[in-house]
C-alpha cells in the first residue's frame, strides 16, 4: 500500500478541522505539520510531501522486484480522508477509514 492515506494537504486540512490540539502534529521539526500553536506550517507540508513521493517509489522499486508483490501505484495516498475517517487522536482510522481503506486496497489490488 502507497501510505499514509490521504495526500498531506488533506490530511493536514482535515486535521487542521478537529477541535482541541493537533495530537502529534505540532511542534517546531520538519514534520510538524503546525506551529505549537496550532497554525498550519506549508514548508513542512511540502517536505513531507517530498518525502512521501520518495518513500513511495522506493515502495514501487522494490514490488517490481518480485512477481507476486503488488503495489497500489498510490491509491492509498491519493485516498479522500475526513474527519469522520480518522480516530479521535486526529492520527489514526476510525472504523470508517479502516473500511474506506480496505475497500480501496480490495478494489485496487484486484482482491475482490
Amino acid at each position: 500500500m502507497s501510505s499514509p492515506p490521504g495526500t498531506v494537504r488533506n490530511y493536514g486540512t482535515v486535521v487542521a478541522t478537529l477541535p482541541g490540539p493537533k495530537a502529534g502534529n505540532t511542534g517546531t521539526g520538519p514534520c510538524d505539520m503546525f506551529s505549537p500553536e496550532g497554525d498550519a506550517v506549508p514548508a513542512a507540508w511540502r517536505y513531507q510531501a517530498q518525502i512521501i513521493r520518495h518513500y513511495q517509489a522506493q515502495l514501487e522499486t522494490v514490488c517490481s522486484r518480485f512477481p507476486t508483490c503488488r503495489y497500489d501505484g498510490g491509491a492509498l495516498y491519493r485516498m479522500t480522508i475526513t474527519a469522520e475517517d480518522l480516530a479521535p487522536d486526529g492520527m489514526h482510522f476510525s472504523v470508517s477509514g479502516h473500511k474506506k481503506q480496505a475497500a480501496l486496497e480490495w478494489r485496487v489490488l484486484g482482491l475482490r
